[in-house]
């Protein structure tokens, strides 16, 4: 058969298996996977042409993604992590590892099988993390930073361990290739790739065919005999390059529709990459591991960042968002035999899907397993009264601050940011806490129900009707005043008991409009305005 006539049946029936998953509200990528089972049984996927363009297209597909994953992955923001998220990370691959070996090994794998196997259960998907968080708008939540300092730790790590395997029959010259990789990588970024994307972000074609260039170029030389590497590991390198530039935004935008084109044949390829004797010895290891990266892992999370001093909800929404493994898990599968391949592909399968469920679920779920508080938490709250809490001391928080300071009212602040923590916590009568404001065991911490005012900057409507639920269950709850995105949600909040809901949007354009009603084309007396 031809090349385009297979490539044009696999992509028709990869747009009808999303069809069908879109109208099942099922992900998209389970729609391709069963494309790619079909395909296997029908002996389609067989065919050396077909073969080779799902293996060739799913090696792009995964060049491009980690190419992604280093351009959305400075090298500074391990700087911003912090020491507990570093421990925590590190801690976490190092156990999930060892107990995922130890559990291998009991479904009977041999130790080096099963510990590729426990590495891969380790680490965890980014871009299925960073999807998923960005339809919930949890990115610039507390669990949200928190979970994408975890996601920067495991693949620094991931990206450690493939370079040790890629050359692991010279260690020491492999130790050397990768410093050097990284240094020039360093070098690179710094000094030259700065000046060409500006002049090449002249034109928004000349970038996306640069970007792509330089992507392909770098994997190219990477997994030369020369150096060795892989070529997923050269496309990573080649994004990490280019993520200090200031086009790396526009890059990656521009390069997400191919990187999707190129994925929906990965996907494909690894559904049809398990055939029907393969899953007759396997399926037993797939469930059972399936089970230990949905339910194991994020326990093992929890318990790590509860230790390190978490809330429950905090270190529950963290630990559930982490159960799925990552692409790096397949990569490294490849490196031992279909077999071993086969069996992550299909965790992989299940742990995505699955986790999606968890994550979207998420507040549900904690709801539903709801932790006690002790003692000591209910008698603190006692300390608290009669006061105001502002949440989130933002550029709005910031300025209202200094007015609520000015009420003879005890002020606690509340904010996720460790900086707005240090930054206040010398402040005169001004209490600060650390927290996030969707967690209910900071609602009692504060003692909201005794306040006489809340005030929220945070503009997230699902966090603010949370926060009105909880003062409803008071005959008297305290004034209310909130922000909102949009006058939807405004009209939301106000049903739900808001007694004031700001629109910074609205305000913004009624004041301006009252600017230009006054003053009208006046050039002078609007610039006075400044």
């Amino acid at each position: 058969m031809p090349v385009f006539t297979g490539l044009a049946i696999v992509m028709a029936l990869a747009a009808t298996g999303a069809f069908v998953a879109r109208l099942l509200k099922q992900p998209l990528l389970l729609g391709y996977a069963i494309v790619g089972g079909l395909l296997s049984l029908s002996g389609f996927a067989a065919q050396p042409q077909i073969k080779e363009l799902l293996q060739f297209s799913g090696q792009i597909g995964v060049t491009l993604l980690l190419f992604l994953v280093g351009l959305e992955l400075p090298v500074t923001d391990l700087k911003h992590v912090g020491k507990n998220v570093i421990i925590a990370g590190v801690g976490q691959v190092v156990i999930t590892m060892l107990l995922g070996l130890g559990v291998s090994y009991l479904l009977g794998w041999d130790i080096v099988s099963g510990s590729f196997i426990g590495l891969g259960l380790a680490f965890s998907s980014t871009i299925v993390v960073i999807k998923i968080l960005t339809e919930k708008k949890d990115l610039s939540s507390l669990y949200g930073k928190l979970t994408i300092g975890f996601l920067i730790i495991q693949d620094f790590i991931a990206i450690g361990v493939l370079v040790f395997l890629s050359g692991t029959s010279n260690l020491p010259m492999t130790i050397i290739k990768g410093i050097a990789l990284i240094f020039v990588s360093i070098w690179v970024s710094s000094k030259i790739l700065p000046k060409i994307t500006i002049w090449l972000g002249k034109s928004p074609e000349m970038l996306f065919i640069g970007a792509i260039g330089w992507c392909l170029g770098i994997a190219a030389i990477v997994s030369s005999p020369l150096i060795g590497f892989s070529v997923e590991l050269g496309g990573f390198l080649a994004g990490l390059a280019l993520a200090q530039s200031s086009q790396h935004l526009q890059i990656s935008s521009r390069v997400k529709p191919l990187r999707d084109f190129f994925l929906t044949l990965f996907f494909v390829s690894l559904g049809a990459s398990v055939t029907l004797g393969q899953w007759s010895t396997i399926w037993v290891s797939v469930l059972v591991l399936s089970g230990f990266v949905l339910f194991v892992k994020p326990l093992i999370t929890m318990l790590i960042l509860k230790i390190l001093g978490y809330s429950h909800r905090v270190s529950f929404m963290s630990a559930v968002s982490l159960s799925q493994i990552s692409e790096f898990s397949l990569l490294l599968a490849a490196l031992t035999n279909s077999h071993l391949l086969a069996l992550m592909a299909m965790v992989g399968l299940i742990t995505m899907v699955a986790s999606n469920y968890l994550v979207v679920y998420s507040n549900k779920i904690f709801r539903f397993f709801k932790f006690k508080k002790s003692h000591n938490e209910l008698t603190n709250n006692e300390l608290l009264t009669n006061h105001i809490v502002l949440i989130g001391h933002n550029r709005v928080g910031n300025l209202l601050r200094p007015v609520l300071q000015g009420l003879e009212r005890q002020l606690v602040v509340v904010d996720f940011d460790p900086a707005v923590i240090e930054e206040l916590k010398d402040e005169e009568n001004l209490k600060v806490i650390y927290g996030d404001m969707a967690d209910e065991d900071l609602y009692e911490e504060l003692n909201l129900k005794k306040a006489e005012l809340i005030v929220s900057t945070v503009p997230d409507c699902e966090d603010n009707l949370l926060l009105l639920e909880y003062l409803k269950r008071d005959k008297t709850p305290p004034i209310t005043v909130l922000l909102a995105s949009n006058s939807l949600d405004a009209e939301t909040l106000y049903k739900s008991g808001a007694d004031l809901v700001v629109v910074p949007h609205s305000v913004g354009g009624e004041y301006l409009a009252s600017v230009l009603a006054k003053h009208g084309l006046d050039r002078e007396h609007i610039r006075k305005m400044r």
